[in-house]
């Protein structure tokens, strides 16, 4: 299931990085303060069904999103929020699919307007003699943040919720969030650039379980 490549995305995200890799080494960004993401992945629990009183079952109705994940980039300045988010885009969206293993992808990518100050989206579609769905990744800039946000979905509609993710990021830049807050590895970190992530009963939530929270910068021991 393409859950699983999103979560390949998100432990390749903090680590180093190559010229082949999608992704920068947070490292090596210039005079970044602080990087935390959050992940929730399709509520399983859903298919565990109660045994059936006929030979007739439904499948469970459960809204198609796998796997939404958001990545909060805090720097020192705009300016170098910016060079930050030109890095994401450096080396495109070839490195991306080659890193998911798509074997038929369909890719698209553009400018996405009215969102931040500046912000880029790709959009890959894959089929295989199995499966079928959607990977969006969109990254944007505003004031002194970065934020993320991938979404694996099996229609090209939800897909689009990685952009009310960050819409929903950018309407909170204004509100001086800063640092790592309190962490909770289990996915209720609160504070700092925490509060910029949704609260768990928002629409964008819904028929999903947390996966947990990550610092990713600055390292920690």
């Amino acid at each position: 299931m393409l859950i699983f490549a999103v979560l390949l995305a998100m432990s390749l995200l903090p680590t180093s990085a190559t010229p082949a890799d999608p992704f920068p080494d947070l490292a090596d960004l210039a005079d970044l303060q602080a990087a935390v993401n959050r992940s929730a992945s399709l509520d399983f629990a859903v298919f565990e069904l109660e045994p059936a009183a006929s030979a007739e079952m439904e499948e469970p109705a459960y809204r198609d999103v796998f796997n939404l994940t958001g990545f909060v980039l805090e720097f020192d300045t705009s300016d170098n929020a910016a060079t930050g988010y030109d890095a994401f885009l450096d080396n495109g969206v070839k490195p991306l699919i080659t890193m998911l293993g798509f074997e038929n992808p369909v890719a698209t990518d553009e400018a996405v307007e009215d969102l931040g100050d500046q912000a880029y989206a790709y959009s890959i579609f894959n089929e295989t003699a199995s499966t079928a769905g959607y990977f969006r990744y969109v990254v944007m800039h505003q004031d002194t943040y970065v934020f993320l946000s991938i979404i694996t979905t099996g229609t090209e509609d939800t897909s689009l919720d990685a952009d009310a993710l960050r819409a929903s990021f950018a309407a909170k830049s204004g509100e001086g969030h800063s640092g790592l807050g309190e962490h909770d590895s289990e996915g209720g970190s609160t504070g700092g650039l925490w509060a910029f992530f949704p609260n768990t009963d928002d629409p964008l939530n819904a028929g999903l379980v947390p996966d947990g929270d990550q610092v990713l910068y600055p390292a920690q021991q």
